[in-house]
């Protein structure tokens, strides 16, 4: 999928501001434009702060800052192509920031943007001392990402997800399709497409080499730990 790189940078610019006179960001570096750190080879390097830099000058900038993040994540994150557009911008706007070094430490985001579980992923983002740096910034990049999940579930999905986490409570197994429509009272086929659903939001986690492997994302440790001893 490609990116918008005008939507791209409509987002990130509201996020970092643009400032064409040099300023201290709130850590103490030099900055200008969009959310440009100066460099020890940047022309800028010899400039002081209130000095100012050309409109044309803050594109440049921008664009070889954006060109890097987008690079940085295609290597950070296996499956970055296959993502869906929104978001590769939420990940590109957290490499922009953050850097790749601080990006690379978000371990259990990356596992779970690999697994396409966007869901975790989100709640992997507020899991951060970074969350609390730039809450308001988290805040809106979070909601970005589970709006890419589309995590609202309809009533016949709520039931089926509850079923499921269920059953594990009460077996400390996988419930089978048979076992999900024995409780819901609906034909195997239809389970099968409501399950189906689950996982593309990002709710169930299939688990590849097992037969019965539906794994709520509410027990992903416990079931974790199943699928390891078993």
């Amino acid at each position: 999928m490609t990116i918008d790189l005008e939507k791209l940078r409509q987002e990130i610019e509201f996020d970092e501001g643009c400032k064409l006179n040099i300023y201290l960001c709130s850590e103490g570096h030099r900055t200008v434009g969009i959310g440009h750190l100066i460099r020890e080879t940047d022309e800028e390097n010899n400039l002081q702060i209130g000095d100012e830099i050309t409109p044309e000058r803050c594109e440049s900038l921008f664009a070889e800052d954006v060109a890097v993040a987008c690079r940085d994540c295609a290597e950070l994150f296996r499956n970055f192509n296959q993502l869906p557009s929104d978001v590769k911008r939420v990940i590109i706007n957290m490499a922009f920031q953050l850097g790749r070094p601080r990006l690379s430490q978000f371990k259990k985001f990356r596992a779970a943007i690999e697994e396409k579980d966007f869901v975790t992923a989100a709640a992997e983002m507020l899991d951060s001392r970074w969350a609390k740096q730039t809450p308001n910034r988290v805040q809106r990049l979070h909601t970005r990402m589970l709006a890419a999940a589309d995590v609202t579930l309809t009533d016949s999905q709520q039931r089926a997800y509850d079923a499921i986490v269920g059953y594990w409570k009460e077996h400390n197994l996988p419930p089978s399709m048979t076992d999900i429509a024995e409780e819901l009272g609906i034909f195997v086929n239809a389970v099968r497409e409501t399950v189906g659903r689950l996982e593309t939001k990002g709710y169930i986690v299939p688990r590849q080499g097992h037969a019965r492997a539906l794994m709520p994302i509410d027990l992903r440790n416990h079931v974790r730990k199943f699928y390891a001893e078993s």
